[in-house]
């Protein structure tokens, strides 16, 4: 044991790495006195090589083929590298962080703790420079760059490469370093660049924009001065001391998202007046949101009940119902249907959702106790709930939104193999036309030849998109159970999914639902089809908890 001890001391870094990778072991991210602690063990364990370094070549190959086709090294003279980015595809964070966690096998722990790793101040430091593009095919695009080494600058820079799909998933990768295989702090530092990159690339807007080629730029370094008295070298520069608290930085307010229709109302003034005020270029003036808002969109339910009642406060249940009836009538609805299509990317979709039961509200509804103390069942109704957080920034929602586009693409391309014409066409906010006060939107309305039409709900569930849709199934017992092995959708009040399908199917008036569960491993769907006596008993159980609630006295209540 001795021996070999005094035969593993005597190895250099590269040796030690060789020796480790030679046998399966991974060696990113360790130094040098962990890798010798590494290597004992593997001594200790008689642990046989795996593979020989002279099969480099044949893996070097196999990262760079993806289904069957092999594409040329980024050193071959046939790549023709361009320094513009423009075209590069959009790496959101979860793009590296899936690459970080399935490729370089980073912790859960590593992952939230990346600013104060190594590979990410190779970032913040303007290590990673010359970053060009070569594009492969429809498909597929090489990104490359040079990464400056951390202790030795002067050294000649790590030549790092990663092969990218169009949709932002990171294939595979390779760097010039010991470890070579894409796993290492530099290809993770130019994962960090590129999406940095990617987001200042997505913020742009016409306001400032040149002509100019989007080029690799780094981060500006900056300097930030403190007192001597908080001087404090022994940590890390990134672990700075936080300041004391005190009445002067007490602030107990939330900050909230600026609503679109309040937005366009300030624009609009500030246009109207001809301000030439600096606020102008930070809101809303886009090509999508010209329309005038007060000419295109009628009062939403809560305006309309306020002036409803003060005009009738003794007005009964049946009366106010007639008279939503009467206001939102067929037209009206079409109107407010088409102008919403665009979803949660619409002004005309949040406003009349307000004072609504939605789809995606029903199963709380169904489930309301009658108590309500913290407000959320109001909020969500009122559409309060989505004020005070801005969802661009919460990964579930900005992950459905990525991947429900691929999700329908892949449904409809498998669909139409199966039913005669099969067409697909975009969903507003539709209103119910013997309840107004209740809506829904579906993922998409279909229609084929062989079947009554339909709708569909895409679910893309972000804590499993890395299983399969069988596993991520079997991990909801909410929404799934198992029959004969296969997890199928639970069929009644007790799951959200299918009260909220049942919700849509009712007020678009249409037969069946295709549920669509999407992961990165696959995707599954389910037919559900209409249940007209559930639904009954739901929409009376709606009515009596949320909009014919009474107290002792009899006075008319909204319960939430």
């Amino acid at each position: 044991m001795m021996a070999d001890d005094a035969f593993l001391m005597q190895m250099s870094l590269p040796e030690l790495k060789n020796f480790l990778i030679e046998r399966g072991i991974r060696v990113s991210g360790y130094r040098k006195n962990e890798l010798l602690n590494l290597a004992r063990e593997a001594f200790k364990q008689k642990l046989e090589r795996k593979c020989n370094l002279a099969d480099e070549s044949a893996r070097q190959l196999e990262r760079r083929t993806v289904n069957g086709t092999v594409y040329p090294h980024p050193d071959s003279s046939d790549i023709l590298w361009d320094t513009c980015l423009a075209q590069i595809p959009a790496i959101e964070a979860y793009d590296v962080q899936y690459y970080l966690k399935t490729k370089c096998l980073w912790t859960n722990d590593r992952l939230k703790k990346y600013k104060s790793d190594n590979s990410f101040r190779l970032h913040t430091n303007g290590h990673i420079s010359d970053v060009k593009t070569a594009k492969l095919d429809s498909d597929y695009c090489y990104i490359r760059g040079l990464c400056t080494p951390e202790e030795r600058q002067s050294a000649d820079p790590y030549r790092v490469w990663i092969l990218i799909q169009q949709d932002g998933t990171v294939v595979s990768g390779e760097c010039t370093c010991v470890a070579g295989d894409g796993t290492c702090k530099h290809t993770a530092a130019l994962l960090f660049g590129l999406q940095q990159f990617s987001q200042g690339q997505t913020d742009r807007t016409e306001i400032g924009v040149t002509d100019k080629m989007a080029k690799w730029t780094n981060p500006v370094r900056s300097t930030r001065p403190i007192q001597i008295t908080n001087l404090d070298l022994r940590q890390q520069p990134d672990n700075r001391i936080q300041p004391m608290a005190c009445n002067d930085m007490y602030r107990p307010v939330t900050d909230e998202k600026l609503n679109n229709r309040t937005e366009k109302e300030i624009y609009k003034l500030l246009k109207a007046e001809k301000l030439a005020a600096c606020a102008a270029y930070t809101l809303s003036d886009s090509s999508d949101s010209e329309y005038e808002f007060e000419e295109s969109v009628c009062e939403n339910l809560i305006e309309y009940s306020k002036r409803f009642y003060t005009l009738n406060p003794n007005a009964s249940f049946d009366e106010y119902v007639d008279a939503l009836k009467s206001y939102f009538d067929r037209n009206l609805a079409i109107k407010i249907s088409a102008n919403s299509v665009n979803q949660s990317s619409s002004d005309v979709w949040y406003h009349q959702r307000a004072g609504r039961i939605t789809a995606s509200s029903v199963f709380n509804c169904l489930h309301f106790s009658g108590q309500n103390n913290n407000g959320h069942l109001v909020k969500q109704i009122l559409g309060q709930k989505d004020s005070c957080m801005n969802s661009e920034f919460i990964p579930a929602l900005v992950y459905g939104r990525k991947y429900e586009p691929k999700a329908r693409e892949i449904y409809l391309e498998t669909n139409g193999k199966i039913h005669k014409k099969l067409k697909y066409s975009a969903a507003g906010l539709v209103i119910s036309d013997k309840l107004p006060f209740i809506g829904a939107s579906p993922d998409g309305l279909i229609e084929c030849e062989c079947c009554l039409p339909g709708c569909i709900e895409i679910k893309c569930p972000y804590t499993h998109k890395e299983k399969t849709p069988k596993a991520a199934a079997e991990s909801d017992s909410k929404n799934f159970e198992l029959k004969n092995g296969t997890p199928v959708l639970r069929k009644n009040r007790n799951s959200p999914y299918f009260c909220q399908m049942l919700c849509q199917m009712a007020v678009t008036k249409r037969t069946y639902c295709d549920f669509i569960l999407y992961t990165q491993s696959g995707i599954f769907s389910e037919r559900v089809h209409f249940d007209e006596e559930l639904w009954k008993s739901m929409e009376e159980n709606i009515m009596l908890k949320i909009y014919l609630y009474h107290n002792d006295t009899g006075d008319r209540r909204v319960a939430c």
